[in-house]
């Protein structure tokens, strides 16, 4: 109930103040992509940024019935293949 939309919106906000620094560089062309669990939230952080949103299950080649899957397991699969990667 209340204490939870509390804590999204924390959460939200603090997301919020992070990306504005990096966005404030960007043109306003730039979508924002959303992936892991949590891209509903990434889509509430887009229209607060006035920008359009773009959900990477709808960009990568992948069959119709395993998208959302993939799409929530992306961000967990990018910080492994990073950790991979010689430094």
């Amino acid at each position: 109930g209340d204490v939870a939309r509390w804590f999204s919106e924390q959460q939200l906000r603090k997301v919020h103040d992070a990306a504005a620094l990096v966005a404030g560089t960007l043109s306003r062309d730039v979508p924002i992509v959303g992936a892991g669990s949590g891209r509903w939230q990434i889509r509430r952080l887009a229209e607060r940024m006035e920008r359009s949103y773009v959900d990477f299950a709808d960009i990568i080649p992948a069959d119709d019935t395993v998208r959302g899957q993939a799409s929530s397991a992306a961000p967990a699969s990018a910080v492994a293949l990073l950790a991979g990667y010689p430094s």
